[in-house]
């Protein structure tokens, strides 16, 4: 989870998490994101203009202030643009982790209301069995899939930040579910401040800095690779490794090769 930390350590800024990991200090061409798997580099400029662009075709698509979105996705890349142009449009992200069966989807879609679910090719086929049934209004895919929208379609191609009125005290920034080990998953409501919180607690403590490479040994849907790699590592100016391999061997040879 999102560390506690003890009240007056530090000042937390009024500010979303979108603009306190990105907007906070631009890093323009430096490598933001590593694929694992492929070698493909994001930098932080690509990442901003990428994050722009999809929040703006998300509001024109009637996603705004307080609508959930699901977000079912490995860890690749593009996780990264998904999460952070829902909360720049002022929208709630619930995360899906991979592996989550479609019936413990559909009832996560279902208690948090998601609105639209953003999915990968090879996770189309349960994304689409999961929102049966529940508010899902549009199944959005990476990639060009039968019976899904193109996410490219919502990228709108104006990359100017989008301006949207938010409480960093009221308004969520977050909805992930727990795990479900000892009973079914719950949702956890985390606002802008919560999550931002979490983010300076780590960045204050000095354990991160633009000379590190980052990778979560846990998904990165998982709000503790989430909260501790992808949006601290992000704020700080680090590279994050993505790795959508799940196997010990695979993560030994990603910690290997990428220097981590």
């Amino acid at each position: 989870m999102i560390p506690s930390r003890p009240e007056g350590a530090y000042p937390v800024p009024e500010t979303t998490v979108t603009q306190t990991v990105l907007t906070a200090r631009p890093r323009g061409t430096r490598p933001a994101l590593v694929d694992a798997t492929s070698g493909r580099v994001t930098s932080y400029a690509e990442l901003a203009s990428a994050v722009w662009s999809t929040a703006s075709g998300l509001i024109r698509a009637g996603i705004g202030v307080g609508d959930v979105v699901g977000v079912h996705l490995p860890d690749v890349p593009e996780l990264a643009v998904a999460l952070h142009a829902i909360t720049a449009a002022g929208a709630v992200p619930t995360p899906v982790r991979p592996t989550t069966p479609a019936e413990t989807m559909t009832r996560q879609l279902a208690e948090s209301g998601a609105r639209l679910l953003i999915t990968w090719p090879v996770l189309l086929d349960i994304a689409l069995e999961a929102v049966k049934g529940t508010q899902v209004e549009q199944v959005v895919c990476f990639g060009h899939e039968p019976d899904a929208e193109p996410f490219s379609s919502l990228q709108s191609g104006d990359v100017r930040p989008v301006e949207v009125a938010l409480d960093p005290r009221m308004n969520l920034a977050l909805l992930p579910y727990t795990r479900g080990t000892t009973g079914p998953p719950r949702g956890i409501r985390l606002t802008h401040r919560n999550v931002v919180a979490g983010v300076l607690q780590i960045a204050c403590a000095g354990l991160i800095s633009e000379a590190d490479t980052m990778l979560s040994a846990v998904p990165l849907t998982d709000v503790v690779g989430l909260a501790t790699v992808l949006y601290a590592g992000l704020h700080a100016g680090a590279v994050v490794v993505t790795r959508s391999g799940t196997g010990r061997l695979d993560l030994l040879r990603t910690l290997q090769d990428r220097r981590v």
